[in-house]
């Protein structure tokens, strides 16, 4: 039988079933209900407890009160984990022996006789292992692919290095462990921790920015390897790693395994290995660490679709033992999470009728009428942004001049909506900072209607300079709470999330140049943003490090962050976070409450009174109660088993027809195709001058002429990787505006080359414009550029 439709995973053996799994019928030939193929994690060559080997054990040491925490194998059943001299009541764990592996995967059969050359154990330092950690972790002792799911700060990364350093010890010979992350920050921060936990342990980390080269060039020699997740699949992808060299991976923060994310597309990788063969080839175990696995894309609150999507997660995750949160030491867990005090408070903000307001209005229906624009929502709210970026995104794919003028009159419409963004929420001088970015290009490259614009610009400017400012009342009642906060006798450390970098930078300075006076310097900020590869702005990864590095050892006590700081990265209980006029899902607040894990700590959530944010406050807290209670009733067993079919052989097949289409795009030759500058349409290169470096991750133009077309201005940071470099960035020469993208130095060839940034332009074929929003969607074939040298190399030859 074939076809995606009619195969199947292997049930696990239940033994709460009437039948025996030995008993049920062979296979069939076609159909759901009949066809197997493994896509459960492999279970089919264990061996029974008379056979385990008694050499796998796994030691924990604290060294506060020099107890140790002992589990050791023998052949019987009654191997129980003890922590110092008190036996933990209830929660005996069967460790699974090191025979238990796939019998195929051992070279010497005598080789697991032997004790390991290093025993790898855990160091607690003044930590103590408690019970409910134990809970968590007694799933992946056993083996089993699973979903921990616990609160921040209640110490899943030491659930995973129990994990781990048991792992190691079953297998001292085979076992390699992946932990993948989301961020840079975050690789080094589990780096950190998990050779502290596991000091005999070798670990490296690798990320996307490294220069040190790739996973597979350090795995022979490593225990574990932190890595970004998108490094990880790029080695999977381009064939330098398999699965099957892996027999670990923890994912954290995996409620991002969806939809196209990295973590999503590596699970699919794993799911297509494991229907290979009947699912007989070797796969790792797979674990998830996550705070809040989110109830789903439904606008509002619905238990049905929670539970369908946290399905969909356990299939993607092949998490065939559920979603494992506390159920017998929830009074423990209670005890060690201090829940924040969660209010939501409205207060009265701008009015609407202020004249600064009402002067940028004025101008915006002015260029409203000229592009005919109706929009009926507040020119400062999310969906006026989104009706212009619309409109936007549709004349970029016009390639006449007279594109332009329309992009330039929106981009000005967008500023000044962001502009009133601005001073609804921040002070009078941040919005006229705003204004001043808005950039037209010089005088002597600029179209008539783009020196109309200047004009408008300059006047509108002139107008706001004369007006009187006026405070922000939401601004007064954020510093009375920091006011009353930080003027106690007591230490506090703090967090205030927003919006937008630009949010964070200008809050910052309103804080050091009003607030911090009123505390008698007691108050001492720093800012915390993400990094724009486009644009460049924002802070690297290195300046995230210092910063969070400062805040731990005291040096500042307030952090004004975006949500790069809300999930992952390790920060000090704070006694209060406050999310300014920021409200997005439900797996955000509840990581942002996670940050106020001090004693009688404040969760604030600041408002104005005409935002509609408050209603999707109320619509985050009902989905929160309803992932509660999904998590609940999950199915289990068998039930769960069928059910992750299902969802496997879907996702599988819509993965394949996906990858259909975009191989039948893919082969479109590049003849007779532009690229074109999105913002003045003038010609930049053709579909035939581009290339590929490596895995089809840089896409570049080398030919010579490409030059005269471009012009380079120094990157505001220069960025590593592997053994290449960005440094300078690249913009259309004509308008000088338009950012293509930047310079690659690649030494090993000696080659300096651009490569494109591809919403930078507007193809066009026959005369028909389209977009194109990423490369690895492009519809036309695009050769590896080492081809290319080697074709100029043979030339050169004859």
């Amino acid at each position: 039988s074939q076809g995606i439709d009619q195969q199947m995973v292997a049930l696990p053996h239940d033994q709460s079933n009437e039948a025996s799994f030995e008993e049920q019928s062979p296979l069939a030939s076609q159909g759901i209900d009949q066809q197997v193929v493994a896509l459960q994690h492999d279970q089919s060559n264990e061996v029974s407890c008379e056979e385990q080997s008694p050499i796998c054990s796994l030691s924990f040491q604290s060294t506060s009160d020099e107890q140790s925490f002992t589990a050791s194998e023998s052949a019987s059943d009654e191997s129980k984990i003890n922590c110092g001299t008190e036996e933990l009541q209830d929660m005996s764990i069967e460790l699974p022996s090191a025979s238990a592996m796939d019998a195929d995967n051992v070279s010497e059969p005598q080789a697991m006789l032997c004790p390991p050359e290093i025993e790898y154990k855990l160091d607690l330092g003044n930590k103590e292992l408690r019970k409910y950690q134990l809970e968590l972790a007694k799933p992946g002792l056993k083996g089993e692919n699973y979903i921990i799911c616990a609160p921040t700060g209640t110490g899943k990364t030491l659930v995973s290095a129990v994990i781990i350093a048991n792992h190691l010890n079953k297998r001292p010979r085979e076992s390699k462990v992946i932990f993948m992350v989301n961020t840079l920050p975050l690789a080094k921060q589990q780096t950190d921790n998990l050779t502290t936990l596991i000091p005999q342990a070798r670990v490296e980390s690798r990320t996307g920015d490294d220069s040190a080269g790739n996973i597979s060039n350090i795995l022979s020699d490593v225990e574990i390897v932190v890595c970004t997740s998108q490094k990880f699949l790029n080695e999977l992808q381009s064939s330098k790693l398999e699965l099957k060299d892996i027999s670990l991976i923890i994912i954290d923060e995996c409620h991002h395994t969806r939809k196209n994310s990295p973590q999503a597309n590596m699970m699919i990788k794993y799911l297509e290995e494991k229907q290979k063969n009947g699912g007989s080839c070797k796969l790792p175990q797979v674990i998830g660490l996550t705070a809040s696995p989110g109830a789903g894309d439904s606008p509002t609150p619905d238990l049905e679709k929670t539970v369908e999507h946290l399905m969909t997660l356990c299939a993607l995750m092949d998490a065939g033992s559920g979603i494992k949160t506390v159920v017998n030491c929830v009074e423990e867990l209670e005890a060690h999470t201090n829940k924040p005090k969660s209010k939501l408070q409205r207060y009265s903000g701008r009015k609407e009728d202020e004249k600064f307001i009402q002067v940028i209005a004025d101008t915006m229906k002015h260029w409203e009428l000229q592009l005919d624009i109706r929009a009926s929502f507040p020119r400062w709210s999310q969906a006026y942004e989104n009706h212009i970026q619309q409109k936007r995104s549709e004349m970029e794919c016009r390639t006449s001049r007279e594109a332009r003028d329309s992009i330039n009159m929106l981009s000005f419409l967008f500023c000044l909506s962001r502009t009133l963004k601005v001073y609804m929420d921040l002070r009078y001088e941040d919005a006229i900072c705003h204004i001043n970015k808005f950039s037209l290009p010089s005088e002597e490259n600029a179209t008539r209607m783009e020196n109309i614009l200047r004009k408008s610009t300059e006047s509108l400017k002139s107008k706001l300079s004369h007006l009187e400012r006026i405070e922000n009342p939401l601004l007064y009642e954020l510093k009375k709470y920091l006011v009353s906060t930080f003027e106690t006798s007591q230490p506090s450390k703090g967090i205030i999330f927003v919006t937008t970098k630009n949010h964070a930078s200008c809050l910052l300075d309103w804080i050091t140049t009003e607030v911090r006076k009123e505390t008698n310097g007691v108050i001492k900020a720093a800012l915390v943003t993400g990094h724009s590869r486009e644009t460049g702005e924002g802070m690297t990864d290195v300046e995230q490090q210092c910063i969070i590095k400062g805040f731990h050892e005291g040096v500042y006590n307030l952090l004004v962050a975006t949500s790069v700081l809300e999930e992952g990265i390790d920060v000090p209980a704070c006694n209060l976070v406050i999310r300014y006029q920021h409200v997005t899902n439900e797996i955000a607040k509840v990581q942002a409450q996670g940050r106020a894990r001090a004693i009688d700590s404040e969760g604030l959530t600041i408002l104005s009174s005409t935002s509609k944010k408050a209603y999707q406050e109320i619509l985050n807290d009902e989905k929160n109660e309803f992932v509660k209670e999904a998590l609940t009733i999950l199915p289990s067993g068998r039930v769960l088993a069928r059910q992750l079919i299902e969802k496997q052989v879907a996702i599988l097949k819509q993965n394949h027809l996906r990858n259909v289409y975009l191989e039948n795009q893919r082969s479109v030759p590049p003849d007779g195709i532009m690229l074109k500058c999105k913002l003045c349409k003038t010609f930049a290169c053709a579909a035939t001058d581009i290339y590929t470096l490596e895995n089809a991750t840089q896409f570049i133009v080398p030919s010579e002429t490409f030059k005269e077309r471009y012009i380079t201005r120094p990157a505001k940071e220069s960025r590593i990787f592997g053994d290449k470099s960005f440094t300078d960035d690249i913009f259309c020469k004509e308008c000088q505006k338009e950012k293509w993208g930047v310079i690659i130095l690649w030494p090993k060839e000696g080659k300096s080359l651009p490569t494109l940034r591809c919403k930078a332009f507007v193809f066009e074929k026959n005369g028909m414009p389209f977009a194109v929003k990423k490369w690895s969607v492009a519809p036309f074939q695009v050769p590896p550029f080492l081809d290319h040298v080697q074709l100029q190399s043979d030339d050169d030859d004859m």
